[in-house]
């Protein structure tokens, strides 16, 4: 079965798309009203952080619990969750969250990395935390990818590739990168770690290229191919 919340902040609603029964509900009033929150699922909760607050959706229980936990960022707030811990990258910091613990601690700001302009996505591959990002300059697009290494508190460089799309939505699928789309881009492109480079898949494209900041989601793992994925458009369209 497959669920996805919704939540808006103008009127503080949210909003469950049961898969099974094919509709869309109203469930309870979360704690906060949210102000540019960013949602993540952890197992049985449905993570909701802001600088508001922080709290969750038990899906069981179908109940908000606040959480001690605080933010004082949340522009352009990414989250991931990495093995038993919740990972978020903003604009001036990067920090980790551990949910069994309600204890969160700031790591290597990204920023010292002043080459990437702006983060697409972060996310979980073999247990670690990698990270996308673009830098835009002079006329000239790079995909930068970088990894988060726990032990030096670090992270390291893989690989800055020349690449036209801007802004494209990232999915990490069967241990294989794809780039969805991106501003008035439709092409769907995989990443060839041998050569180092990100490749059309033939074929495969998004219907429409009309797009903005697309971000591209993993709706059903257990029929993973191209086709189960859920992208939010930039006119609010799913």
């Amino acid at each position: 079965m497959i669920n996805i919340i919704i939540y808006d902040f103008s009127i503080n609603s949210v909003k469950l798309y049961d898969g099974h029964l094919n509709v869309w509900k109203t469930i309870s009033t979360p704690v906060f009203v949210h102000h540019y929150s960013s949602i993540i699922q952890f197992k049985d909760r449905v993570y909701v952080m802001s600088t508001r607050g922080v709290e969750y959706y038990d899906i069981l229980s179908e109940t908000w619990q606040e959480v001690k936990f605080k933010i004082k960022e949340a522009e352009s707030l990414k989250l991931a969750v990495v093995s038993d811990l919740i990972y978020g990258v903003c604009i001036t910091k990067a920090f980790y969250y551990n949910p069994k613990t309600d204890f969160g601690q700031l790591i290597c700001p990204f920023t010292t990395d002043i080459d990437i302009h702006q983060v697409y996505s972060i996310f979980s591959f073999i247990n670690q935390l990698y990270i996308i990002g673009g830098n835009n300059s002079n006329n000239n697009n790079y995909i930068i990818f970088e990894k988060y290494v726990p032990k030096t508190n670090t992270f390291v460089r893989i690989s800055r590739i020349p690449n036209k799309s801007k802004i494209p939505g990232v999915i990490e699928l069967n241990r294989k990168l794809y780039l969805m789309g991106g501003d008035d881009c439709n092409s769907i492109q995989l990443y060839k770690p041998n050569f180092n480079y990100f490749e059309a898949v033939e074929g495969l494209y998004l219907k429409s290229s009309i797009h903005s900041n697309t971000q591209a989601f993993v709706i059903d793992t257990k029929s993973i191919n191209l086709k189960n994925i859920l992208k939010y458009c930039s006119n609010n369209e799913i």
